[in-house]
């Protein structure tokens, strides 16, 4: 029997199509991980051949040659927003690490604010870095919005008594909670407008308004221009 089991890619070319007619932008694809338990390291399942061809006769006999050669198959999670060329993680990526007799869980995360994020637990005690931007307006550095919301529940779900975010004072879980606010009014209010492209400035200075109405405390509100262009182009482009 042959078992190997990776939790790390990189894809050089993931299908998607370039936004902005391919001169400028992100392409974006959906990929869905299967796993495969095959007799021998000779007989990993192939889906070239089954990709290629259009004819369905060769499709079924591709398909049957597959499962004859498979003693067990498990879909993974979907992973959305995948880019060319960026490391995507995927299944149970914590560790375990011991720095001056403590142990530390490293949690890696998906893309967040950044493409990818790690998250550290000590005894209750979680450390998010730029997870939680605080009272400012954030800055996207490969990142969006819906993503990083979903790495808020994740966190969430851990129920940690105290989080130290990257800047600011640390705080309970209503640091999360306040950070998970935020994004949903701007999703909320960019989704209000029913976005389409192009975008029209009246549309995103109108939702650009309502964040600084909600937040008229909040540091470096120049931000909020690429950031509501950002959720405008996602939403939009789905």
């Amino acid at each position: 029997m042959f078992y190997f089991r990776i939790d790390r890619v990189r894809f050089l070319d993931n299908g998607g199509i370039k936004s902005g007619l391919g001169i400028f932008g992100h392409d974006f694809a959906r990929v869905k991980f299967l796993s495969f338990i095959t007799p021998s390291n000779q007989n990993v399942p192939q889906l070239d051949k089954w990709l290629r061809t259009n004819d369905p006769a060769s499709k079924q006999t591709a398909l049957e040659k597959l499962v004859r050669r498979t003693l067990s198959t498990r879909e993974l999670t979907e992973v959305d927003r995948v880019q060319d060329n960026v490391p995507v993680s995927f299944g149970d990526t914590s560790r375990q690490m011991l720095i001056g007799g403590v142990q530390f869980h490293l949690r890696a995360l998906g893309a967040g604010v950044a493409v990818a994020h790690v998250a550290v637990e000590y005894d209750g005690q979680l450390f998010v870095g730029d997870l939680i931007a605080g009272p400012v307006h954030p800055v996207l550095s490969g990142g969006s919005l819906d993503a990083w919301f979903k790495r808020l529940q994740e966190l969430r779900s851990a129920r940690p008594r105290r989080v130290f975010p990257a800047r600011g004072e640390p705080g309970g879980m209503a640091l999360i909670a306040n950070q998970m606010i935020y994004i949903k009014q701007l999703m909320d209010f960019v989704a209000a407008e029913n976005p389409r492209l192009p975008a029209p400035q009246e549309a995103l200075a109108r939702v650009k308004n309502r964040m600084l109405e909600a937040y008229p405390a909040y540091a470096s509100p120049e931000r909020l221009d690429a950031l509501v262009a950002a959720e405008w182009q996602r939403q939009a482009g789905n």
